[in-house]
């Protein structure tokens, strides 16, 4: 039988149409009744519930009033161009008219206020790296507030990512990823002395200036960890910024992406030694192939990116003091490795250069 409303073909002892939602009434035919009289619409039914539905916000309201080329921030920094948007926020070019230099703003989307969790990541990120005063670090000027926006004033840094000189050049020389790993690398260390675990390295994060020196920016997903009183590389468990976001998997540590709270220093070992990895290779580490790793640095990569936490380097001034070794063709002094020959550092439990264990008498 056909529905004498919207012509769907139903069961011929169905009362409503399972289409146009129209109730049927009578046992007379389809074809003998008339729609005007044995029609009505089931307003008796019960209506869905929408005060449970989550109302989502309109994408224009969602990223607010973008700022434009010309607008002033309170006042003192022009804004010149937008230098990219993200989850959290948008960053801007600006010229600070007191001081006289170019900055960078990173502007808080009004969505960000109305989750706490999020909010305090984004001024966590302000806060962990406003103490450090690094080469190879941002630097932060200023947390300013504009039309109930929090805002980051930085420092502005004139030059390519990583991740866009590795997709011009396809490969960098084994050379040059040496020095800039290391220049990474003690960046790294001297915010973990600091208690902060960065948790997302990777080559879109780095930016290189015009003089080619390397510097680590975004610190939304870090971790502010307590150090021991022993070491800076063994941490007790600290607070957690996000305990959704655990960076980028292509990068991330396998404890980091099984748990992202309970992470420490070589977090940031394992990132920065798939971050060498995809400089030395083109391709970003989705399927570790060591046929493709240059052999003399190979076994420094392999000890980085080892899965498990025992056999990697144990913080990242050995990971620094690897590729400055292989860099001086070994330590001058230090104990040798009776395999390979190899110097390394006296505290060394394994061969930086053949990764072979060290006896407990060596």
């Amino acid at each position: 039988m056909k529905c004498p409303n919207c012509c769907q073909f139903i069961p011929s002892r169905s009362e409503v149409c399972p289409r146009c939602k129209i109730r049927l009434r009578g046992n007379v035919p389809l074809t003998q009744r008339s729609p005007a009289r044995h029609l009505e619409r089931i307003h008796d039914l019960p209506l869905p519930d929408f005060s449970r539905v989550p109302v989502r916000t309109p994408p224009g309201e969602e990223r607010g009033v973008k700022w434009r080329i010309g607008d002033r921030i309170l006042g003192r920094y022009q804004i010149k161009r937008t230098l990219g948007e993200g989850g959290m926020g948008e960053v801007y070019e600006a010229f600070d008219t007191k001081l006289e230099r170019p900055v960078a703003i990173k502007r808080t989307l009004p969505i960000i206020r109305t989750k706490p969790n999020t909010m305090r990541r984004f001024l966590t990120e302000a806060k962990s790296i406003a103490r450090l005063r690094h080469k190879n670090v941002v630097q932060i000027y200023d947390i300013i507030e504009f039309e109930d926006d929090p805002c980051i004033v930085m420092e502005f840094i004139e030059g390519p990512s990583l991740f866009r000189l590795i997709t011009r050049k396809g490969r960098i020389p084994l050379e040059e990823t040496l020095s800039l790993i290391e220049e990474i690398a003690e960046g790294l260390a001297a915010i973990h002395a600091e208690g902060v675990v960065h948790r997302d390295i990777k080559p879109s994060n780095i930016l290189i200036d015009r003089w080619g020196v390397p510097k680590l920016i975004d610190f939304g997903l870090a971790k502010i960890l307590d150090p021991s009183g022993e070491s800076h590389s063994r941490f007790r468990e600290g607070i957690t910024i996000s305990g959704t976001a655990i960076g980028t998997w292509e990068y991330a540590s396998p404890e980091q992406m099984k748990n992202a709270k309970r992470v420490d220093a070589r977090t940031d070992v394992y990132s920065l030694g798939a971050t060498m990895y995809h400089m030395l290779t083109g391709d970003a580490p989705r399927h570790f192939r060591e046929s493709e790793i240059p052999e003399p640095v190979r076994s420094i990569l392999l000890t980085a990116m080892a899965r498990d936490l025992d056999f990697r380097f144990p913080d990242m001034e050995m990971f620094r003091q690897a590729i400055r070794a292989l860099r001086c063709k070994g330590f001058a002094a230090g104990k040798a490795c009776s395999f390979c020959g190899g110097r390394n550092p006296d505290s060394a439990r394994f061969c930086m250069f053949c990764t072979r264990a060290f006896s407990a008498s060596a």
